[in-house]
């Protein structure tokens, strides 16, 4: 199949293209405006007038897998940029792959749209979990699948929306990575006793999710939870502490006090902190059942293991 790729430079966007090569699809990676792209097409996805531009005379495109977007940033981003790129960005790709004729598009979203009501209670999340979600990212996310739904729905387009859980790997820059490098440089200490389970899926079984997605769905609409099995904080931990050689101090706060500073942290205007410790305390738990009852996909690379690849990268 000849399928356009958007956010081919990205942390997932680059192994998507990686994968669907290897599995003998012709690809064309979009990259961002920003990018120094030397084989392929950069494309600011929040102007449609650039997007048609540099698009819309494309012809023979069977599938578009859309992964471009603004990330979960860990600076002061305007909330309105996560809209602007996220939402406007996806309206564009999807208008513009109705205008060429593409008959399936793969949207990346992210189980941020479920919020924290659900996970709050240690239950795993499926899809037909409501959704309620919090930051700006969350909801530009969630945003986004609806305008893709409603643009795909019109012009008869197979869209499957494919929500994966914390997506973790070789180049990761996000939590994982911020953790890896916490207990590296000895600024680690436990707060709670690190049974709550975590979802967590490397960045190839999600490519290969999609693949599989794509290859083989007659769907119209579809929403897809995509992760591996979940595992305890505590095996998160001493993963990397066994993968790095390090050992890590045994200070240990009660969850107890550390929830009690959370509220405290809130009241004084220090809501940061508190979503932190809040977040690491939680369940976060999604069930990918759906996505293996369907497809019979199962990821292939079980979530410590992913760990001890990201922790091996880091170190090179």
């Amino acid at each position: 199949m000849n399928i356009l790729v958007t956010g081919a430079g990205g942390f997932i966007g680059s192994e998507i293209v990686r994968v669907f090569a290897q599995r003998g699809h012709e690809v064309i990676p979009v990259f961002s405006i920003h990018a120094d792209a030397k084989n392929g097409i950069c494309v600011n996805i929040a102007d449609k007038r650039d997007v048609f531009e540099k698009l819309g005379n494309f012809k023979d495109i069977d599938a578009v897998i859309h992964s471009a977007g603004l990330a979960h940033q860990f600076g002061s981003t305007p909330d309105e940029e996560f809209f602007r790129i996220n939402v406007e960005g996806t309206r564009n790709i999807c208008r513009v792959s109705s205008e060429i004729g593409v008959r399936r598009v793969i949207l990346l979203s992210s189980v941020a749209v479920y919020g924290s009501v659900e996970r709050s209670k240690g239950k795993a999340v499926d899809e037909t979990s409501e959704c309620f979600p919090e930051s700006a990212y969350a909801k530009s996310k969630y945003e986004s699948e609806a305008a893709a739904a409603e643009i795909c729905a019109e012009s008869g387009i197979a869209l499957s929306i494919i929500r994966p859980a914390t997506v973790i790997g070789e180049g990761d820059r996000g939590n994982v990575f911020r953790l890896i490098r916490a207990i590296d440089r000895g600024r680690f200490f436990w707060i709670g006793k690190g049974t709550n389970r975590k979802s967590l899926i490397h960045r190839t079984d999600v490519s290969n999710a999609c693949a599989t997605v794509l290859e083989t769905s007659t769907e119209l609409n579809e929403v897809l939870n995509c992760s591996a099995e979940a595992v305890e904080m505590k095996d998160v931990v001493g993963t990397i502490e066994q993968t790095l050689g390090k050992r890590i101090r045994r200070v240990f706060v009660p969850s107890q006090v550390a929830l009690a500073f959370a509220k405290f942290s809130r009241i004084i205007g220090f809501g940061t902190i508190a979503e932190t410790i809040e977040k690491w305390l939680a369940d976060d738990i999604y069930s990918a059942d759906l996505l293996r009852r369907k497809y019979d996909f199962v990821s292939e690379i079980p979530a410590l293991d992913a760990i001890r690849r990201e922790v091996d990268y880091y170190k090179t």
